[in-house]
């Protein structure tokens, strides 16, 4: 089981690989698909993402969200103003959208950590500065 807490949210994955969250969700950091506050913690594999992957670990930024896999895939959701969810874009992503392997060489992430308006990706290789500004 893990926790991450960015501001006002917080994550959660279970030791079999759910994801849960609760908290502000003014930009989509929940990764419910909506800008609803939630009191209670919300089981977002519920809303059919992640392809049916395990999550093994989550990290929170200021108002974005970032997922490693069992698998070494990395998901991203939240505020990206700051190109921070690595998608090439400055776009909001209200649901987990996932960052192809191709973004780091072929080769799977390990390990994520958001910053407050920026995103640190650990693969196998070692640590890429993969987006944020």
């Amino acid at each position: 089981m893990a926790v991450a807490c960015g501001h006002a949210f917080t994550t959660i994955v279970t030791e079999e690989g759910d994801a849960w969250a609760r908290g502000n969700d003014e930009d989509g950091q929940l990764g419910l698909g909506d800008n609803e506050h939630q009191l209670l913690p919300v089981h977002v594999r519920g809303r059919k993402v992640f392809a049916g992957e395990a999550l093994v670990m989550m990290s929170a930024g200021l108002k974005h969200t970032a997922s490693v896999t069992k698998d070494g895939a990395l998901w991203s959701w939240g505020k990206g103003v700051y190109s921070q969810l690595g998608h090439g874009d400055k776009e909001p992503r209200q649901r987990p959208e996932r960052l192809g392997r191709e973004m780091f060489g072929g080769l799977p992430a390990v390990m994520v950590a958001c910053g407050c308006n920026y995103t640190l990706v650990l693969t196998t290789a070692g640590l890429t500065d993969c987006h944020g500004g």
